[in-house]
């Protein structure tokens, strides 16, 4: 499916899914799970790196996300130790969300660099921009932008 079709959309959408307070922080595992999405954490030890991905299993859809560790396991998130994420795992479940809402939504699946690697780059940037909407605001954007302009007109924003 042609990226360019929802692309737009799929950004309002995230709009949409954050907390209605002006908070800058947005509980990813907790919106996750409120759509029947469950977050995996899976620890390894070999050494090819490993990317996040989506399962889309209409039964149970995960999001794994992967981490370098000493040893192998896998631990579910919960709401309560959203704590223990990095800000690129953190980023990483926004951008998987991006993909899990453009499938159940709009019927894309994800595409992958073989089939297609420009509507996989395409895709790929779509699904970061989803998740730049869902965890960077507007409001907060244009509070960043004025405080390290040296404008003051930022203490009118918050």
């Amino acid at each position: 499916m042609n990226i360019e079709l929802f692309h737009d959309s799929l950004l309002n959408f995230a709009g949409h899914l954050r907390p209605p307070t002006r908070s800058p922080f947005i509980p990813l595992v907790r919106l996750a799970q409120s759509h029947g999405v469950e977050v995996e954490l899976r620890f390894y030890s070999a050494e090819k790196r490993r990317e996040a991905q989506t399962e889309l299993n209409p039964l149970q859809p995960r999001i794994l996300l992967y981490r370098r560790s000493d040893g192998d396991g896998v631990m579910t998130l919960a709401p309560d130790n959203e704590h223990l994420l990095t800000h690129r795992e953190r980023f990483s479940i926004a951008h998987e969300l991006g993909h899990f809402f453009a499938f159940r939504k709009y019927g894309a699946l994800p595409v992958t660099k073989k089939e297609s690697p420009q509507e996989y780059r395409k895709q790929e940037a779509c699904m970061d921009h989803f998740a730049q909407s869902l965890l960077v605001p507007d409001w907060l954007a244009q509070f960043w932008l004025m405080s390290v302009s040296g404008t003051k007109q930022y203490h009118r924003m918050i």
